[in-house]
């Protein structure tokens, strides 16, 4: 996604990400044995919700577990206030 996407997409593409998140990672925050492909959509979620932060390679499904778990927490934290 571009780095341009408007909020409304970024609230979406939240919301997908928070669905995708609970099947690559289990309840503690690790990671869970899912394969490639999820991680890769995975990181293209996170990529659409928070552009110009690195999450991960959208190529090889490595992800930037730092990253990854700092938007989740934002994300939940954001869900819980509203």
């Amino acid at each position: 996604m571009p780095e341009e996407t408007s909020p409304m997409v970024q609230e979406i593409v939240g919301h997908q990400f928070m669905d995708q998140y609970d099947k690559v990672f289990d309840e503690h925050d690790d990671v869970r044995p899912c394969g490639r492909y999820m991680t890769i959509l995975l990181i293209t979620l996170a990529d659409g919700a928070e552009p110009g932060v690195n999450h991960g390679s959208q190529e090889t499904g490595i992800m930037n577990l730092e990253n990854m778990r700092s938007l989740h927490r934002r994300l939940l934290n954001k869900q819980e206030h509203s």
